[in-house]
């Protein structure tokens, strides 16, 4: 067999090969799932087929970053501002896209948590810790058709983690600047149709003063904030599950 018989042969090889290696590229990208939001249709969709405007904190995100509280991690959220009344501990509210804190909507796991003790019906932030948190949905712009007038700004929905697979501990000590020190315990897994995830921690800071230094503040405002929560999830039957979940 000349050479040019043996080039013919390789060439009619690859292209063989190229026809047949197509669909398996063509499986794996229709294998591909896309992300799914909860928030702005109330049910699971995919968020390319949202038309306004959604941020997804992940769990990935969440671990990465390694924030203490919520508000740490909104203030990266495009069109939110985050205003303290002091240092950690102290009154933290949320404003979206120019609109009053009682226009933003605070969900935990669907559930609204807005203080209806407050004369405008805001949510403090100040105590909420990234305790249990799998991820944070924000969906920005007037949701008052799903939502109610309440929700002009936008809405924020904290989701728990599901607990998956053989159950699993974890166990975390930090320790900061101001004295700061955050300690606390997990565990998650599922046990026969029952899944389930619990977090407890405790988080310190000796804190600054909330009142300017320059203007005689020097008494520190320190933060103590103890948190639990718990997200059980039992399927009695194919189209029933019952949900607990306890937040603390």
């Amino acid at each position: 067999m000349d050479n040019r018989s043996i080039s013919k042969l390789l060439l009619s090889s690859a292209c063989l090969a190229a026809v047949i290696s197509t669909p398996a590229w063509a499986r794996d990208d229709a294998a591909t799932v896309p992300e799914v939001v909860i928030t702005p249709n109330r049910s699971p969709v995919p968020i390319s087929q949202v038309a306004s405007s959604v941020t997804v904190i992940k769990r990935e995100d969440i671990e990465r970053q390694n924030k203490s509280t919520v508000t740490e991690l909104l203030r990266q959220v495009p069109g939110i501002s985050i205003v303290n009344n002091g240092g950690q501990g102290q009154t933290s509210t949320v404003f979206m896209r120019g609109t009053n804190s009682n226009h933003v909507l605070v969900l935990i796991d669907g559930m609204v948590v807005n203080d209806p003790s407050q004369p405008g019906n805001a949510f403090d932030f100040a105590n909420v810790t990234m305790e249990n948190v799998e991820r944070i949905e924000v969906l920005r712009g007037p949701q008052s058709t799903l939502y109610g007038s309440q929700a002009i700004g936008g809405v924020i929905n904290i989701i728990s983690k599901k607990g998956m697979g053989a159950p699993r501990s974890n166990a975390f000590a930090e320790y900061g600047s101001y004295n700061s020190r955050k300690i606390g315990a997990g565990n998650s897994g599922e046990i026969g149709g029952t899944s389930y995830s619990f977090g407890l921690s405790q988080y310190h800071t000796g804190g600054i003063s909330a009142y300017a230094k320059s203007l005689g503040g020097v008494e520190r405002d320190g933060s103590d904030i103890y948190s639990a929560s718990v997200n059980v999830a039992s399927k009695l039957t194919d189209n029933f599950t019952a949900k607990t979940n306890l937040r603390y």
